[in-house]
């Protein structure tokens, strides 16, 4: 099935990010605004596979749904992990981090919609994406970072 090779090739995209990301991201006050600019400058490059990604979430092939939600649910388990081996976010559980990472990937997932109905050559409007994506996702970690879990 062609959409189920597209959610493939789609898995290989997001992993190269995620190793773009951790190449190249050094600095933990600078891990979130660096890796949504990592994350615009893929979906920008890679714009038929996230448009494709963005549809797929609410389209009508359940096989296509399921492939592109594992994807998701796999970079979150990573991010996870990340953030578990930089020893952030230690005083939540292991539930409640799995939990604020899956809320981090379907927010970026979410800001595909406006990225992708944006002119690519529109430099302003990108960039606001970008700031407003990069503050939901410190809003979250600020939230988490005073989360009390059980």
């Amino acid at each position: 099935d062609l959409g189920l090779q597209l959610v493939d090739e789609l898995g290989l995209v997001l992993r190269r990010m995620m190793r773009e990301a951790r190449a190249n991201v050094l600095q933990a006050d600078k891990l979130i605004e660096e890796s949504v600019g990592i994350f615009v400058a893929h979906a920008q490059a890679n714009r038929s596979f996230f448009l494709f990604m963005a549809q797929g979430l609410a389209g009508e092939s359940r096989a296509v749904q399921e492939g592109i939600r594992s994807e998701m649910r796999f970079f979150a388990s990573e991010l996870a992990n990340d953030l578990r081996r930089l020893r952030l976010m230690e005083h939540l559980s292991d539930a409640d981090l799995d939990m604020t990472c899956d809320l981090v990937v379907r927010t970026v997932a979410f800001s595909l919609t406006d990225l992708l109905s944006i002119s690519e050559d529109d430099d302003y409007q990108i960039g606001q994406v970008r700031k407003r994506t990069t503050r939901f996702l410190q809003m979250i970690f600020v939230g988490a970072g005073h989360w009390q879990s059980d």
